[in-house]
Order: structure tokens, then C-alpha cells, then sequence
């Protein structure tokens, strides 16, 4: 009985299954491969991204500053964003970020203009490009916090939007998905080949 059984199945038929295994094979490597380094690649953005813009108050060196007035017209606008890098040395015709020194009206206030003179006693005195005369704050190099490196025209809601916990979380959500989705894809689709094959070994039998 058993021996009619095997007589029947047709001759060939595990070569040809190993040959389609074969087959198979290279291309779910070549599949997997891709995804690792689509991974590592999407991992590698993240991080250049990371350390090209972490926050200053998170011991980073880049702020983002919203412009707020007319004065850098038309060079910056209203409601401009700008990406704030630390810079070594200030010179005449730099745009600089600076905090308005103590003792002065607004201290502390954050100000975007050009840098128009450096004066014999190294302070720096600054202008707005749409201001007739110069600002009257003596400058100090620890008052100035950078240059703008990047502007994002019009983005200032943008930022203040980006900077809440809501979208924060949002945010760190989507990329975790972006992570765990490549794994959890694999693990369903492996699921699905697992349950398909009781069905061929009865079809087999």
C-alpha cells in the first residue's frame, strides 16, 4: 500500500521543489539586504540630522529664531525662521544673532542685524538693513549668539507649532513606526508562509 503510494508521485518532483527553493532564495536575500540598508540608511539620516540640528539648550550649538520685526528687510522678512550657528569670529557685514546687554531697554531681548563697525575697545556696533542709523547697544563677544546659517521664509509658525509637546510626540511616534514597520512586515509575512505550509504537505500527501 505504502509502496503504491510513493510509485505514484511523479519522478523529479523533489529536484524540481529544491530548484524552485533555489530559485526563491536570492531574491528574499536581496529583499532582506534591502531593507537592512534602508534602515541603516534612514538611521544615518536621523543622526546627521541630530547633530547638524540639536538645540542649544539641549548642549547643542543651533538655535532656531523667528524673525520679528521689519528691520533686516529685505533680506530677512516678518515671520521668517532662521538656523542659528555659533560663529568664532564676528566680522563688518556679518549678520549676527545677539541678546541686547544688561542695563540696556529690553535686555535679553534676542536681535537679528549686521554687524556695521567693530570699535577700538571690541565691541561691535550693529545696524539693521532697513534702519537708517546704527543701534546704540556696545556689543560684547559673549552677548552674540551666531549667524544665521539656513532661512526658512514664512516657517515661523512652523517653528512655534513644531515646538510643541503634541507634535514632539507625534513626531518621535511616526519614526518609531518607520522602524519597527520593515520588522513587523517580515514577522506577518513569515506568519502567513508558517500557516500556508500544513496545507501543501497535505497537498503533498
Amino acid at each position: 500500500m505504502s509502496a503504491s503510494v510513493v510509485s505514484l508521485q511523479p519522478a523529479g518532483s523533489d529536484s524540481t521543489e529544491a530548484r524552485s527553493h533555489d530559485v526563491a532564495s536570492p531574491a528574499t536575500s536581496k529583499r532582506h539586504i534591502l531593507h537592512h540598508v534602508l534602515d541603516i540608511a534612514l538611521f544615518l539620516l536621523i543622526g546627521v540630522a541630530a547633530w547638524f540640528l540639536w538645540p542649544a539648550n539641549l548642549g547643542g550649538n543651533t538655535r532656531f529664531i523667528v524673525v520679528q520685526g521689519h528691520s533686516m528687510e529685505p533680506v530677512l522678512h516678518l515671520g521668517d525662521a532662521v538656523i542659528v550657528k555659533e560663529l568664532e569670529h564676528p566680522e563688518v557685514g556679518d549678520v549676527i544673532v545677539f541678546q541686547i546687554p544688561k542695563g540696556e531697554p529690553a535686555a535679553g531681548m534676542l536681535v537679528v542685524h549686521r554687524v556695521h563697525a567693530i570699535r577700538t575697545d571690541g565691541t561691535f556696533e550693529t545696524k539693521g538693513d532697513n534702519r537708517a542709523y546704527p543701534d546704540p547697544f556696545k556689543i560684547q563677544r559673549s552677548d552674540i549668539l551666531g549667524s544665521p546659517t539656513w532661512t526658512l521664509p514664512h516657517f515661523g509658525r512652523l517653528v512655534g507649532l513644531a515646538s510643541s509637546p503634541l507634535v514632539v510626540g507625534i513626531s518621535f511616534g511616526l519614526m518609531s513606526m518607520l522602524f519597527l514597520l520593515p520588522a513587523a512586515w517580515k514577522e506577518h509575512r513569515a506568519s502567513l508562509e508558517s500557516a500556508q505550509d500544513p496545507d501543501e504537505s497535505d497537498a503533498d500527501r
